[in-house]
């Protein structure tokens, strides 16, 4: 019994000589130059930050040094987290002196007409485009609500809005299509009198015919309105139609006597609102 109770002492007070050795090296190492944070390290993207701007967000300076043991990754990955560009994050120390950083942006899928330079992913979260990623051309879409930043301390939330629900369903359908999509309009979705609601898509269709061995490019402009409920529904109706009137555009095409070599055509709106009906006005 006496010689467990010795065993005993002795294991705590080797558990308390080790975790204070473990404490004054930590402490030591801590005031040590050599330890300072030197360099920070990301590995190659097309789409990346800047290393000074991941610097400034993780508050390394090379005027104040931060040590690397006093580092802490989990803080740093969560700061990162934050900002509005970052899906996820990892970060990894390095020693003794660099900090190993990799991180997942997020990439637009649309943006808001409704504000300048704001871009929404596929999740719908938004966030600033430029000056952190290349602008490129994306649909705009427009939502007529200028209040979606209220008591919004930050850029990083979900727009949990129906109207983007919508739209971002409408994108999906025209993921594998051959067009532009320029405007989903879906200001108008939930307006007070029935007749009035609706989802307006303006759409560009280029492409191109070969007529006496010259290839002539066109490009085809529309409008497509759909109802609030039925839109997905509507939409490949449309697409059905759409077939159609391309094959007789084409015919159209080939007996036009022009040497341009870009015919742009007028404006088309197809109206789909009403079940199994649609009305197609040319301006």
């Amino acid at each position: 019994m006496y010689k467990k109770l010795i065993v005993s002492v002795l294991f705590i007070f080797f558990i308390f000589i080790s975790s204070q050795f473990i404490f004054f090296m930590k402490k030591t190492r801590g005031k040590k130059e050599k330890y300072n944070i030197k360099s920070l390290i990301q590995p190659y993207k097309e789409y990346s930050l800047k290393n000074i701007y991941l610097a400034e967000l993780l508050d390394l300076s090379i005027d104040k040094p931060t040590n690397i043991y006093l580092f802490d990754e989990k803080k740093a990955e969560n700061i990162l987290i934050n900002h509005p560009l970052i899906e996820k994050a990892f970060v990894k120390k390095i020693k003794p002196h660099t900090i190993y950083v990799d991180y997942t942006l997020r990439k637009p899928v649309a943006e808001l007409y409704d504000f300048k330079n704001i871009g929404i992913d596929k999740n719908g979260y938004i966030f600033p485009i430029e000056p952190f990623l290349k602008k490129e051309r994306l649909v705009k879409i427009y939502l007529d609500e200028f209040n979606l930043f209220e008591k919004k301390d930050s850029w990083n939330f979900l727009l949990n809005n129906k109207k983007i629900v919508v739209a971002l369903d409408i994108l999906k359908v025209f993921k594998d299509k051959k067009c532009f999509l320029k405007m989903i309009d879906v200001s108008k979705l939930f307006e007070n009198s029935l007749g009035k609601r609706e989802i307006v898509i303006k759409i560009i269709y280029p492409f191109s015919i070969f007529k006496n061995k010259k290839k002539i490019k066109c490009i085809f402009p529309y409008l497509i309105r759909l109802n609030s409920k039925d839109y997905l529904k509507q939409l490949n109706n449309y697409f059905i139609l759409q077939d159609k009137i391309f094959l007789d555009y084409k015919k159209q095409i080939k007996k036009i006597d022009d040497d341009k070599d870009l015919l742009k055509f007028s404006l088309k709106c197809i109206d789909m609102r009403i079940t199994n009906l649609a009305f197609i006005d040319e301006n």
